[in-house]
């Protein structure tokens, strides 16, 4: 008999060795583009939903600012301005974030949403700033 006629046992283990070794390299790969793409998703859906809130604190403050402008027709509001801004100095100095020692990522994400929520609390206080100056 030919040694070339049959498959030894080294043979078989050898191909069931490099099989496993594939799949392993392949569930692997398979794990961390799922996980990445699973993060970037999620990134995604937070900064549009930032970005609608964003839109909705905005269109809150116009509305105010608008009726405003109707009711008083000077050309420029300087005293008005200058109130608003130091409002909103005033309003934003007085923001303290915690320092911890964590990783990066969760530290930015703390932070921004940190900031967010200080940002929208500060565009409240100007909303209020704004009905005080328009005549019901």
């Amino acid at each position: 008999m030919d040694q070339r006629d049959y498959v030894s046992k080294r043979t078989c283990v050898s191909l069931v060795l490099s099989v496993a070794f594939f799949t392993l390299i392949c569930g692997f790969l398979l794990g961390k583009f799922v996980s990445d793409r699973h993060h970037h998703i999620r990134m995604l859906n937070l900064e549009q939903s930032r970005n609608a809130n964003a839109l909705q604190l905005k269109n809150q403050l116009s509305v105010p600012a608008l009726k405003f402008v109707e009711n008083d027709h000077r050309t420029t509001h300087d005293e008005q301005n200058r109130k608003l801004w130091q409002e909103f100095i005033a309003c934003m100095q007085h923001q303290t974030l915690p320092y911890n020692t964590e990783r990066l990522d969760t530290f930015v994400n703390h932070f921004i949403d940190q900031q967010f929520r200080e940002m929208s609390s500060c565009m409240r206080k100007l909303e209020l700033y704004l009905n005080q100056l328009t005549p019901e």
